[in-house]
C-alpha cells in the first residue's frame, strides 16, 4: 500500500535532463542525458511511494524522494518537504525496458525527471539501459519493492545469539565466555584476535519485530552442518560454497543473509520470541568463523566505520548496540561477495544450498 519508505544512498538517486531510445539490433535501448546523483554514498534518501500497492512497481505508481534527517534521538526519517515531488513510473515502456531488476525510471512521459539505480552511478552524466540485459541471476526484470527494501545501505547487523559454539584453537567455545584478546578459528587463515565484542538483551514487540531471530535446526544443510540449532540475526551472513555459485557469481564462496533462506521448517524466524541476547565480535578484517559448526561471517569492521557513515544513518546497527557508535572501525571489503535476495534465490531453488562446515 501507499506509504512505504525505503531508504537509499545519494549515489543511488540520480535527476537526469532528457532522453533518448534506440533499438540496435531491434532491442530497445533508453539513454538517460545530464545525469546527476543527489549525493554520495553517505548521504541518505527515502524514495516513498504515495500511490500503488503490491512487491513490484507497476505502471502508474508514484513515488517522491525525501532527504532523511536526524529527528534528534538518532534515527533517520523523510525531511518536512520532498527534494524530489510525487512522479508516476512506467516501467513498461520500451519493452519493458523503463525498470529492471535494479532500476526504474521515473519522469519519462511528465512530471520530475529521475531515476533510481540500486548498482549507483558512476561519474559520467549519461546512463543507458538495454532490454534484457536488466534481468539479473534470479531477477525477473521488474524492480520489486522488497529489493529497495533490501537495498537499505544500514541494514547490516550481524548478531550470534547467546550459547552459540564460536570454534577456537582451544575448542569450541559459547560466544558470551569470550573475551576481547581471545584467538579464534577464522576460514582461510590463522586465528585472529577479537578486537571488540558486546552483548545486548533485546524486548521484541511490534516497532522491533524485524530483530527477531533466525533459527537454523540442526543437519538443516547436511550432516553437522550445523551441528546444533544456531540463532542469528536476519542480516547475519552464512557462507555458500558451491559450483552453482562458480557459475553464476564467477565465484565458488558467496555470503547470503539467514533471512534469504527462511524456509517456515529447518530455517526459521521466531516471530513469536518476546527478547533475545546478541552479540557481535570485531576483527581486525571482516572474517568468516565457525558457529555451530558452520560458516558464518564476523561482524563486518566497515558497518561500523564513522567516517563511512552519517551519524544518524546506521538505524539498525545502533538499533541492536548504542554503544558501536564510539568504535572507530576502518572500512573493509567484505571476506567474500554478498548476495542480494533475488541471487539468493537462485541457490535456494537449485536444491543444492550446503553451507560449508570444513576449510578449502
Amino acid at each position: 500500500m501507499a506509504g512505504e519508505m525505503y531508504l537509499l544512498s545519494g549515489d543511488q538517486i540520480a535527476t537526469y535532463g532528457s532522453w533518448s531510445a534506440s533499438f540496435p539490433g531491434g532491442k530497445s535501448n533508453l539513454h538517460l542525458n545530464n545525469v546527476e546523483t543527489l549525493g554520495d554514498a553517505d548521504s541518505r534518501y527515502f524514495l516513498v511511494r504515495t500511490q500503488g500497492d503490491g512487491d513490484t512497481v507497476t505502471n502508474g505508481q508514484y513515488f517522491e524522494v525525501y532527504e532523511a534527517v536526524d529527528d534528534g534521538n538518532g534515527n533517520l526519517v523523510p525531511g518536512p518537504t520532498p527534494v524530489i515531488p510525487a512522479t508516476y513510473a512506467t516501467p513498461d515502456a520500451y519493452n519493458n525496458t523503463g525498470a529492471g531488476d535494479d532500476y526504474v525510471i521515473f519522469g519519462m512521459y511528465g512530471g520530475s525527471k529521475y531515476v533510481v539505480d540500486l548498482s549507483g552511478f558512476d561519474d559520467t552524466s549519461t546512463a543507458s539501459y538495454m532490454q534484457g540485459e536488466d534481468v539479473l541471476p534470479g531477477g525477473d526484470g521488474e524492480m520489486n519493492t522488497y529489493t529497495l527494501e533490501e537495498a537499505n545501505p544500514d541494514a547490516s547487523a550481524v548478531c550470534f545469539a547467546r550459547g552459540t559454539l564460536i570454534r577456537t584453537p582451544s575448542g569450541d567455545v559459547p560466544v558470551e565466555r569470550l573475551k576481547v584478546g581471545k584467538r579464534v578459528c577464522v576460514h582461510g587463515g590463522k586465528p585472529q584476535k577479537i578486537r571488540w565484542i558486546a552483548r545486548r538483551r533485546i524486548v521484541l514487540g511490534k516497532a522491533n519485530r524485524h530483530l527477531a531471530p533466525i533459527r537454523i535446526a540442526r543437519d538443516a544443510f547436511g550432516s553437522g552442518k550445523p551441528l546444533c540449532d544456531l540463532t542469528v540475526s536476519p542480516n547475519h551472513r552464512v557462507m555458500h560454497r558451491s559450483s552453482w555459485a562458480q557459475l553464476w557469481f564467477e565465484t565458488p564462496s558467496v555470503l547470503l543473509a539467514a533471512k534469504f533462506i527462511v524456509n517456515g521448517t529447518t530455517v526459521v524466524q521466531e516471530t513469536g520470541a518476546t527478547s533475545v541476547e546478541y552479540w557481535h565480535m570485531l576483527f581486525d578484517d571482516h572474517e568468516v568463523v565457525w558457529s555451530n559448526g558452520v560458516l558464518t561471517e564476523s561482524l563486518h569492521p566497515g558497518d561500523v566505520a564513522l567516517t563511512g557513515m552519517a551519524r544518524a544513518s546506521r538505524n539498525e546497527l545502533l538499533e541492536i548496540f548504542p554503544e558501536l557508535a564510539g568504535c572507530g572501525a576502518v572500512q573493509r571489503q567484505t571476506r567474500f561477495p554478498s548476495l542480494r535476495r533475488y541471487e539468493a534465490d537462485l541457490l535456494v531453488r537449485s536444491g543444492d544450498l550446503q553451507l560449508s562446515a570444513d576449510a578449502f
